[in-house]
């Protein structure tokens, strides 16, 4: 009797087996694409929507993509600007796979975009996107194109964007978006946001799974908004600006701005601080090579030289603290500036769009850091009937004439640039 018991329970082990296995390999083989097409079709209120009234030129050029992934990202791009453009929130769902988390990054950077511009007034109703495929990778063992490329964009407004960089990986020969990278400034100051977030939690973005990821992402979206209203309104209502000394020599702020609308053909402009750098060279402010590491500013060559020397180039020529630092202290020789109440900006002046983090030191302690996230020079500076700024258009090495608020979260300080001196220290 026990030997039947047995052997029973053996054969009804095995049949549950199979059949779990086997359903498995169904599952894997049959019905997993189904569900996940399922997912992203319209069943679940994704299907693309019509456009807002915006026209959208696209043109590519470089490497050649496969007609679908040049459908595929082209269409993103047109979803992406007639949202920015028309002021509407269009669905991006249709080009990204089934949970892929930078489709949460990107729709929540749209929505970002939209506020920012209804609040200023902003919106297009034109661009031409011009798409340089830089390089496209393929990999048949992960069925997927790793795709690069530089975007570069000119609206009727005057604003522009010279090769922006993004990285798309596609699966197969351009079904989805599984993955998308960007230099993009507002991407990257909403990204540094949540962060922070998930930071103050003592989370990272590598801990959290999808399904929890848009609670972070709400609150993170709304501490940029609430930056880019109140805190924005309130940072251009400082006034009274401090006494400073009369520097020998005046800055020639028409100079510089010019140089900055120009575009990046300087020095050495593969940074934004090297691009602000080379706009106050171009306008007169020499090169400082006296002083003693934060106290030099200068470009001679590609190699970093502390050296009281004519050659290679100090931190602060590239790095933006370092900038800051040269910039507030320096005294005799050189340029000479001074930190500025930020309604109080003016044309030529540098402006430090800022970030908080959360840091942790050697002993495990955690502390608050703010630091510099984009540098930038003041084009125009924008007033309304009263007098009183409003906002301020930039340019920097890759974005021209562009509305402050479209870079980041309205967290930024001003380094006033008063002139130079020519006297030794």
């Amino acid at each position: 009797m026990g030997k039947k018991r047995t052997l029973t329970a053996i054969i009804v082990a095995l049949l549950v087996a199979i059949y779990v296995v086997g359903f498995f390999l169904v599952w894997d083989y049959c019905l997993n694409d189904k569900v996940s097409e399922l997912m992203d079709t319209d069943f679940y209120a994704v299907e693309e929507k019509p456009l807002s009234p915006v026209t959208v030129n696209l043109r590519f050029s470089g490497d050649p993509l496969t007609e679908e992934e040049e459908k595929l990202i082209g269409k993103y791009f047109t979803y992406y600007f007639a949202g920015a453009g028309g002021l509407t929130v269009e669905r991006l769902s249709p080009f990204f796979g089934f949970q892929c988390e930078d489709e949460l990054f990107d729709h929540a950077v749209l929505r970002y975009e939209i506020y920012v511009s209804d609040l200023s007034g902003i919106s297009f109703d034109s661009c031409n996107l011009s798409i340089n495929v830089t390089s496209r990778k393929t990999s048949k063992k992960k069925n997927n194109s790793v795709i690069s490329l530089s975007l570069s964009m000119a609206t009727e407004k005057g604003y522009s964007i010279t090769d922006e960089s993004h990285i798309f990986t596609v699966e197969g020969k351009g079904g989805k978006i599984t993955a998308h990278e960007s230099d993009r400034p507002i991407r990257k100051a909403f990204l540094s946001e949540l962060d922070y977030a998930l930071a103050k939690k003592g989370y990272t973005r590598k801990d959290m799974a999808y399904t929890y990821y848009n609670d972070y992402i709400e609150e993170a979206l709304s501490s940029m908004k609430n930056k880019a209203n109140e805190g924005y309104y309130s940072a251009l209502s400082e006034k009274g600006e401090a006494a400073a000394a009369a520097p020998e020599y005046a800055y020639n702020r028409t100079a510089a701005k010019e140089r900055a609308l120009s575009g990046a053909s300087g020095i050495s402009d593969n940074n934004d601080v090297s691009f602000t750098s080379e706009c106050l060279f171009s306008a007169g402010i020499p090169m400082d090579s006296q002083g003693e590491r934060d106290g030099q500013w200068k470009w001679y060559g590609e190699e970093l030289n502390e050296e009281r020397e004519k050659k290679g180039h100090s931190k602060s020529w590239i790095d933006r603290e370092s900038f800051y630092k040269y910039a507030i202290g320096n005294s005799g020789f050189g340029m000479s500036a001074q930190d500025c109440p930020r309604g109080e900006g003016e044309i030529g002046d540098i402006l430090q769009l800022l970030s908080h983090a959360i840091v942790e030191d050697d002993s495990g302690a955690k502390s608050e850091e703010i630091t510099a996230s984009f540098q930038c020079i003041i084009t125009d500076v924008i007033k309304n009937e009263k007098g009183d700024t409003i906002d301020y258009t930039v340019c920097t090495g890759g974005y021209t004439s562009i509305p402050l608020r479209l870079l980041g979260t309205g967290e930024f300080r001003i380094i006033k640039i008063n002139g130079y001196n020519s006297a030794n220290i």
